[in-house]
């Protein structure tokens, strides 16, 4: 026989010999609501006789409800209206709290991120107020330039003249940095294949500063180096300035300070701003 919860209305298959003559009080599982249940076809059946459920029944009954284990129909997958219903309502509330739960844990991503792109963007100017954050840098790959100057495009020739042979050296100084920086004198050092410095002079680039994505070109040349296969290694001379350098030296022996040779003219380029090493090295073979 089939019954029907008159609160719900939620249905079940029953026995036929289940409900006595007598009637029997059951209790419907999906709301907690009691009734009289009469057998089919008895006279005088009235389903008025339901009480409301005490607390524990209703309790239980609702959580028999949001797991889904009510009537037959919801083990079956087929919930009925107010079970629908109600399944939506959670399901709206649990949406709720997980992205509630998420939220702070995005604004701490994006804070960390923003936190890390702006530390790689003013390295510069970091280590120059904290000079031991160098080393972190250094470390995830993002040197930093403090002298704001990168020096590129390096071209070491070798040839001859009246004079005996020499060596050139060319190249460009290009601005990283988001002010006008002062620039040291240059070094320009021949090593050879052990790594030994077999000379070295001094070099006056040619330009006192650099402004924000500017660039200069500079040349420099040396009669009568010594002979072997060597390397060129150019460098700045001096730590970074906070003013105009001061005047040159006259050169003595093999080391000092050669005037820059003015390069073919180069306007200054405006070229995207990048950190790169300081020093920067090229063979060379001295004749």
């Amino acid at each position: 026989m089939l019954l029907t919860c008159p609160q719900c209305s939620a249905k079940y298959n029953v026995a036929d010999g289940a409900i006595p003559p007598s009637g029997r009080t059951v209790r419907c599982a999906a709301c907690g609501n009691s009734w009289r249940a009469m057998p089919a076809g008895t006279i005088g059946y009235n389903s008025s006789t339901s009480k409301a459920p005490s607390a524990a029944e209703a309790k239980k009954a609702g959580l028999l409800a949001k797991l889904g284990l009510g009537s037959k129909k919801a083990k079956s997958g087929k919930l009925e209206p107010h079970e629908m219903a109600r399944k939506k309502a959670l399901d709206q509330i649990k949406t709720t709290h997980r992205l509630a739960a998420g939220i702070p844990w995005a604004i701490s991503l994006s804070l960390l991120i923003g936190g890390l792109a702006a530390a790689g963007i003013y390295r510069t100017d970091i280590v120059r107020l904290w000079p031991k954050s160098a080393t972190a840098f250094a470390a995830v790959g993002m040197p930093a330039n403090l002298y704001g100057v990168d020096i590129r495009d390096i071209t070491i020739t070798s040839s001859a003249d009246d004079k005996g042979p020499k060596v050139e050296v060319k190249g460009v100084l290009q601005s990283v940095s988001r002010t006008s920086e002062f620039i040291p004198y240059l070094k320009v050092s021949l090593v050879d294949a052990k790594g030994l410095e077999r000379l070295s002079w001094m070099v006056d680039p040619g330009v006192e500063s650099l402004g924000p994505g500017k660039a200069h070109a500079f040349a420099s040349s040396r009669s009568n180096p010594v002979r072997g296969s060597l390397k060129a290694v150019i460098s700045f001379a001096d730590p970074p300035r906070k003013g105009p350098r001061p005047k040159p030296e006259p050169p003595t022996g093999k080391s000092g300070l050669m005037g820059a040779e003015p390069a073919a003219p180069a306007k200054p380029a405006d070229v995207p701003m990048v950190d790169h090493g300081e020093g920067h090295d090229a063979p060379v073979a001295a004749r």
